[in-house]
């Protein structure tokens, strides 16, 4: 675990995370597969991410306002990355680097800068990831500016923003607690705004819903209140206000992280639904958005470096010859910031009724629907079958002629690794793709 630092000016909102380091440590996850997973929804597939694998060529990463837990759960992910974690705040990383040192990590470069004016950014860099921090920022283009500046040719982009519909309330909370407190001593502000809160979840206003929610949160995550109630500057965004902001450094949304959030059918009649399809995937993300407002976690790219379409996606015959990898997914559990043994985030199967299962990634996650085979093809995926072997072992696990399912079974493989994130393609075992035989 290498160390440097730097000494950026304070900020407004660098004291308010001296003073509640966020996010409260309880867990820390893992993913192994995560970045590949990403890759594959961006649609990169090339030789580039083959390199990366040999000993000569390390992958680069930067984590844009690391916070106390995003490091560590990136550096022990990513054994074959090298990464550079800034944070503007010395208390989160001091949290970071106690948790880093319990795991041994040595490929976490921590850095005490304020990367809005590009303190601490050595790029270039072939992943970079900033969650929850650029709408925090004075100038959020600025910091995203310097982000683009150091990201490599072809390098990828994982952003997370705020979302207007969700965040617009909390917004109107904050303003209240503001104006009803900006005469009071300093140290009094805090427990103000707790009796508003409290008071404000027992009577009837507009609100109370986000009270109530506020309230629960006072004594068990005291941070998560005061990021949500208290903090002192932020912005958030619409679908297109997200897109003119990623345009202002020529970068563009390729996929959200997170597929699954991101499907409206479920809301649509059958008759609007193929509507719904045939729109573009930023018409679809803003649809999506008026009906359910999900989590804007998005991959960028540069308009510039726009790559054409897998040829998997559209060409049967090598989707079928993919091997996919299972998503090896866990996290540690942490009591006064110290590791406990990590357990496996499993693959969830619930069964429904006669051959119907509900599937989802680990408990909590979104469920979908499909017949019984489809837990016979999770039970397949080892990083050694292909897509069809899997199909055909489940079948004949559940006495079906490949043949006459092979469509519903494709679909439901798509869904495996695009939607659900159970699996990823490993791209080693793509020797038939041409878009990899070609470079």
């Amino acid at each position: 675990m290498q160390q440097s630092s730097a000494s950026p000016k304070p900020t407004v909102i660098s004291e308010f995370y001296k003073r509640y380091p966020y996010p409260k440590v309880d867990r820390v996850e893992y993913d192994f597969n995560l970045v590949d997973h990403f890759h594959y929804l961006a649609r990169i597939c090339p030789a580039y991410r083959l390199q990366l694998k040999k000993p000569q060529r390390r992958g680069r990463m930067l984590i844009a306002g690391c916070g106390t837990r995003e490091a560590v759960m990136w550096g022990f992910s990513l054994p074959h990355f090298d990464i550079d974690a800034i944070d503007i705040n010395e208390t989160s990383l001091e949290i970071s680097k106690h948790l880093a040192k319990q795991l041994e990590l040595t490929n976490v470069n921590f850095i005490h800068g304020n990367f809005e004016y590009g303190e601490g950014i050595n790029g270039p860099y072939d992943f970079i990831h900033s969650y929850g921090v650029l709408h925090h920022l004075e100038n959020p283009e600025r910091g995203l500016a310097h982000l683009e500046a150091a990201l490599a040719p072809n390098g990828l982009m994982s952003i997370m923003v705020y979302n207007d519909a969700n965040r617009i309330p909390l917004q109107r909370a904050q303003r209240l607690i503001h104006l009803l407190t900006k005469d009071a001593p300093k140290e009094d502000k805090e427990n103000l705004s707790h009796h508003l809160v409290e008071r404000g979840a027992q009577t009837t206003n507009r609100l109370r819903s986000v009270f109530q929610r506020a309230r629960g949160e006072i004594k068990d995550n005291p941070q998560q209140f005061a990021d949500t109630m208290l903090n002192p500057r932020e912005v958030s965004y619409t679908i297109p206000s997200l897109v003119k902001f990623l345009k202002s450094s020529d970068l563009e949304i390729v996929s959200p992280a997170l597929p699954v959030h991101w499907k409206a059918q479920a809301h649509l009649a059958v008759e609007q639904q193929q509507a719904f399809l045939d729109l573009s995937l930023i018409e679809q993300m803003e649809v999506c958005d008026h009906l359910e407002g999900p989590l804007f976690w998005i991959l960028s790219q540069r308009s510039s470096e726009r790559l054409p379409e897998r040829p998997c996606v559209k060409q049967e015959d090598l989707f079928w010859n993919i091997v996919p990898m299972p998503m090896l997914t866990g996290a540690f559990p942490v009591e006064q910031l110290q590791l406990k043994s990590p357990h496996e985030i499993k693959v969830s199967t619930q069964r429904i009724h006669q051959n119907m299962v509900s599937i989802s990634r680990g408990q909590g996650g979104k469920k979908f629907d499909y017949h019984q085979v489809a837990k016979a093809m999770v039970d397949q995926i080892d990083g050694i079958n292909t897509m069809k072997e899997i199909a055909i072992l489940a079948c004949n696990q559940e006495g079906l002629c490949f043949e006459d399912v092979e469509q519903a079974l494709l679909l439901i493989l798509h869904d495996f690794i695009d939607t659900l994130a159970i699996a990823t393609p490993d791209f080693s075992h793509c020797s038939r793709c041409p878009a990899r035989c070609s470079t």
